[in-house]
């Protein structure tokens, strides 16, 4: 098995989203390598207060404050809306104890959430009969995304949530704070849907045997395919959607992250830049500008290219836009499976979506965070383990 730190950036990719469900795109997570874990407590309660913009936000800032203490080497992580999981090498550990102290920190002093963290060996994680299988989806040259099977990332969030006082898991509270959040950004309205609405969707095959649960994602991935067209028709995210926002209060967000933990003043003076950024941004976007380092004209293009609206962690997620009689006939069939007791799923359905931003520069490499608005993850996901509750209960 290699041990490599360059892992995840040799790793072969796969051009097309369907080859989610195919085993052979798969490698197996060297086992010197560590799980990070963070997940905000009592999400659903902050959102259910209109915290949905601040709590995407936090879970944002955490990876990017994860990937800064490893200089943006290309690492394999998946965003969750109300927290995000990392796969790192075994190095720098001090400097990412720092980071994940820092995010922690953060999330409580700017925000009031409390943000869980933790770091589990993968080595842990085989030890409770878990693996951790890595794949590359990478459309492009500028854009890819992390793939997981085999269980170990659901058991690591298991291992991580044991509130025992005792938790080996657990970042200490004594670590000294030092966190980098370059590159965050949270300067997007709320993206309106292209069509009536935007459905969050949570899939989860519940067969043990791999085969037969990689057959059912292709079923689910082939109906939905059915029901609502090609890529074009269904991505939740249109040019003409996108636009910046000079909202005082959305602009703070980022505004509290990216000084943190200075003082009010310092504050201020980001907020009043990032107003005057978006000012600026919005004139080149429109006039096509070109700039020595980025083709603003393309900016838009881009970030629909660079937008994380689908992914696989063991659970198929995915935001996209449709009807709602194309929902209606969507849930009416996972239903019919799920009685099946062949998946469990979770859906949430609203009028927009909300994007955070990793950036790195402007022309090419930047990524896109999607969430349905006002907690479209946190909401399928509380869904969706609601009906896995109701299958185990019932086999007891």
């Amino acid at each position: 098995m290699s041990t490599s730190d360059n892992f995840y950036s040799e790793l072969p990719g796969f051009p097309l989203f369907s080859g989610f469900s195919d085993p052979d795109n798969y490698r197996e997570l060297p086992n010197d390598w560590f799980v990070v874990v963070a997940d905000i407590v009592h999400s659903t309660l902050a959102i259910e207060r209109g915290m949905y913009r601040q709590v995407n936000s936090v879970s944002t800032a955490t990876v990017i404050a994860i990937l800064n203490v490893f200089d943006r080497q290309p690492l394999p992580f998946v965003f969750g809306g109300d927290g995000a999981t990392l796969c790192v090498p075994p190095k720098n550990k001090e400097a990412l104890w720092q980071a994940l102290s820092a995010s922690r920190k953060l999330a409580l002093d700017s925000f009031n959430l409390n943000l869980r963290v933790g770091v589990i060996p993968v080595a842990d994680l085989t030890a409770g009969g878990y693996k951790v299988f890595v794949a590359r989806f990478q459309p492009d040259d500028y854009h890819q995304q992390a793939m997981f099977r085999g269980g170990g990332l659901s058991y690591a969030e298991t291992l991580l949530k044991d509130e025992s006082a005792i938790n080996p898991y657990f970042i200490p509270g004594n670590i000294p704070t030092k966190g980098d959040f370059d590159g965050f950004e949270c300067r997007w309205n709320e993206i309106q849907s292209p069509r009536e609405e935007v459905l969050t969707l949570m899939v989860s095959a519940l067969d043990k045997k791999a085969e037969r649960a990689n057959q059912t994602y292709v079923e689910v991935s082939q109906k939905i395919q059915e029901i609502y067209g090609e890529e074009s028709d269904f991505h939740p995210v249109q040019k003409k959607h996108l636009n910046l926002t000079f909202s005082p209060g959305k602009l703070s967000v980022e505004a509290r992250i990216r000084t943190f933990p200075t003082g009010r003043r310092r504050r201020l003076l980001y907020q009043i830049k990032l107003w005057l950024l978006a000012i600026a941004g919005k004139y080149l976007m429109a006039r096509n500008v070109t700039t020595d380092d980025t083709e603003w004209g393309k900016y838009k293009d881009h970030f629909i290219k660079n937008t994380d609206y689908r992914k696989f962690d063991d659970i198929l997620r995915m935001v996209i836009s449709g009807s709602v009689q194309q929902r209606e006939e969507l849930e009416l069939y996972l239903e019919k499976l799920r009685q099946e007791q062949k998946l469990v799923y979770g859906t949430h359905k609203s009028s927009s979506s909300i994007v955070t931003c990793m950036v790195s520069d402007y022309n090419r490499n930047h990524v896109h965070f999607l969430d349905g608005a006002r907690g479209g993850y946190a909401f399928a996901a509380k869904m969706l383990k609601q009906q896995l509750k109701n299958i185990q209960v019932k086999n007891q």
